[in-house]
């Protein structure tokens, strides 16, 4: 298994519009032992941390300490609205990280969340940006517009020391992304914005959010795919697993019931063929797209693009 995702908590404070956890209880932490049996069972080539809001967790440094001691490279997906304790303890604890992606959506200049999310990314930053990569993440949802992102990083910059990296993503949790052109032209305004600004995508693009040719308009981007190319399993507290938010009732209900994660990753991949097989409710527009056709697009219709380009479903 080479990607697992730990959601170490559900629980966060900031709330985001588009937030697709749907249970914020504190009941929901990712136990110590847990964790300690999933890195010792299936080795991951990298996990990474994620919630929720990671750093919430009651026991985020034994975590980390965990993880140092499996010498496990892991990546830190944070709002970056923690403590001074914690910022304190991450400063001098980044051993075996891979990667920090900050979510810095919906904070804007005159909230007092703002100011703590500022002093954690200059502070990290000016001290690990030429040891590890840092990464903005931004997602574009229904509500956001080209206007929405210019103001909103125009803040940014003047605030921050500097956002070398960017991840965007798209809500996927509404099929109301179809022909939706906005979704494009947000993404063009954060690349005009963030000129000098390396832009990675998060999961799959559709190629009908576009009325440009992004290979023409964006200039400083790489993943650009409309498929999901790399697949990290969605670990929960409860032991269940899935492959993708979108689709949640794919899973697996007890990842120990696997012995390694080439057999684990088999099973829901076999299950995302079967919905796809059975499934009666894709999107007519889709069923006439040439890239959905061409089997360049998964659509909304599934989730997560797990089979390989051009792979009979009578294989899986």
């Amino acid at each position: 298994m080479s990607l697992l995702n730990l959601i170490l908590t559900r629980e966060c404070p900031k709330r985001c519009s588009f937030c697709f956890t749907g249970d914020y209880s504190k009941e929901t932490e990712m136990s110590l032992d847990f964790i300690d049996r999933v890195l010792t069972r299936f080795s991951p080539d990298r996990i990474s941390l994620l919630g929720g809001e990671p750093t919430g967790h009651s026991k985020f440094q034994e975590i980390i300490e965990l993880m140092v001691q499996h010498n496990q490279k892991y990546q830190l997906v944070s709002n970056f609205l923690f403590s001074r304790r914690t910022l304190e303890y991450l400063l001098e604890n980044f051993k075996c990280r891979g990667r920090v992606l900050v979510n810095g959506m919906e904070l804007f200049a005159q909230d007092s969340r703002f100011r703590i999310f500022k002093k954690n990314w200059n502070k990290i930053f000016s001290k690990h940006k030429h040891l590890y990569g840092m990464m903005m993440s931004f997602t574009i949802a229904l509500n956001h517009t080209p206007d929405y992102f210019r103001k909103y990083i125009r803040t940014l910059k003047k605030e921050l020391t500097e956002i070398p990296f960017l991840r965007i993503g798209l809500d996927l949790s509404t099929t109301k992304i179809v022909n939706n052109k906005n979704y494009g032209h947000c993404i063009l305004a954060i690349q005009e914005e963030l000129p000098y600004s390396t832009i990675l995508f998060d999961c799959q693009v559709p190629m009908c959010i576009w009325d440009f040719d992004p290979n023409e308009k964006l200039y400083s981007y790489n993943d650009l795919s409309s498929q999901c190319s790399t697949i990290a399993l969605d670990i929960f507290h409860d032991g269940s697993v899935i492959n993708c938010y979108p689709s949640p009732h794919i899973k697996v209900d007890n990842i120990f019931d696997f012995n390694n994660g080439e057999d684990l990753s088999l099973e829901l991949r076999r299950q995302y063929k079967e919905e796809e097989r059975n499934r009666k409710d894709i999107l007519e527009v889709c069923k006439t797209c040439r890239f959905y056709l061409n089997n360049d697009c998964n659509s909304l219709c599934i989730g997560c693009y797990t089979g390989g380009h051009g792979m009979d479903p009578k294989e899986i």
